[in-house]
């Protein structure tokens, strides 16, 4: 069955991907996972306006994954926002959500 993971996965090994290293809020194991990392256009939220990036990932790799978990990916850390629905593919198997940096 042709999924928007298994698309996803064509993306690995290419370059297109950064490892990224998912820390839970409330404890307990993460996991390191592939994700993409998108530049946002505008907040998910449109009252803020603001630009803010996103990352999208293949759901079974970040089982439990929610807002407020921290990412670190490409030199940075986030807290992870709400779900960037537009980006959350139709069929389960890709998640996004929208993050902003945590100061070091």
């Amino acid at each position: 069955m042709l999924t928007a993971a298994s698309f996803f996965e064509k993306f690995k090994g290419r370059g297109l991907l950064y490892s990224t290293v998912w820390t839970p809020a409330g404890g307990g194991a993460g996991a390191t996972f592939d994700a993409r990392l998108m530049r946002g256009s505008g907040s998910t939220i449109p009252q803020i306006g603001a630009a803010e990036p996103a990352i999208q990932f293949i759901a079974t790799d970040a089982t439990g994954i929610s807002q407020g978990d921290t990412v670190a990916l490409n030199g940075k850390t986030y807290k992870l926002r709400e779900r960037d629905l537009s980006n959350c593919s139709a069929d389960g198997t890709l998640l996004a959500f929208a993050m902003r940096e945590v100061a070091a």
